[in-house]
């Protein structure tokens, strides 16, 4: 009975994907330290399964670990889905399973014919007889002592991907990967809708420019200045905004936080 359900996180996955699932919203965000992704505790009957979905909305090279156990043995099984694409699946028949990953750049595999995205699926497919089960996904998020560059900024662990600490703590502006598009938003002005938001595909149809770069679009921030997204002559994308003060912030990145840099 267990090796026949081994498949069963791949079906379900493919079940979810296919049939239009939508994951629920992130969760918050402890400010330092290693931050809980999930914690679900619980006792299965003989041959029950119980999987766990999380969107994992965080910058890319977040190291995410994971301990799952039981008091009997089970089939654990863990699956990392990216970019259109299985990173990561294993299963094991045994009382327990750890290990760790590090979160993909969303878009890497950029242009792909469905939109990149982070997806976590954890849990178990069976057990040999009633179980109690623990289920533990956390991700490193910093550390709870000041770096060299000064006190902790919390803010840019929210999925963005200008989130150096060191030069957008107080970032103008907030960039998403959404979808294979890019949405960006007003820290300064607080949640709401994006300033800016440009759709995957806007961007496949605009194509990469050869003579001049080219403008994708454009919003206004709050603090009265202007917010312009380009696709370069490189192929990367670039955004120009700038501070209250005038100052200009621009950033460059051809996939995402993997390759992101700060124009100086």
């Amino acid at each position: 009975m267990l090796k026949s359900r081994k498949g069963t996180l791949i079906v379900l996955i493919i079940a979810l994907v296919l049939g239009g699932f939508m994951p629920g919203a992130a969760r918050a965000l402890a400010a330092s330290g290693s931050c809980d992704l999930l914690q679900w505790s619980g006792t299965l009957p003989l041959g029950s399964s119980h999987i766990e979905t999380i969107t994992l909305d965080l910058p890319a090279g977040t190291v995410v670990h994971y301990d799952l156990n039981a008091d009997t043995e089970a089939i654990f099984a863990i699956q990392y889905f990216a970019d259109s694409q299985i990173l990561l699946h294993e299963s094991i028949s045994s009382t327990g399973m750890s290990g760790q990953f590090t979160i993909a750049g969303l878009g890497s595999m950029f242009p792909l014919p469905l939109p990149g995205f982070n997806q976590l699926m954890v849990g178990v497919l069976a057990a040999a007889q009633d179980a109690t089960v623990t289920l533990s996904v956390t991700y490193e998020c910093g550390d709870a002592s000041a770096p060299a560059w000064g006190p902790a900024c919390p803010a840019v662990l929210d999925g963005r991907i200008n989130a150096d600490p060191g030069q957008d703590c107080a970032a103008p502006v907030a960039v998403f990967v959404k979808r294979g598009g890019y949405e960006i938003y007003d820290p300064a002005a607080g949640a709401g809708v994006p300033v800016l938001a440009v759709s995957y595909g806007q961007i496949m149809n605009a194509g990469a420019p050869t003579d001049q770069n080219l403008l994708l679009g454009e919003g206004v921030l709050s603090n009265g200045q202007t917010v312009q997204l380009y696709r370069l002559t490189t192929g990367e994308f670039s955004l120009f905004a700038s501070y209250a003060d005038g100052k200009p912030y621009v950033i460059v990145w051809a996939t995402g936080a993997d390759d992101l840099y700060h124009y100086e």
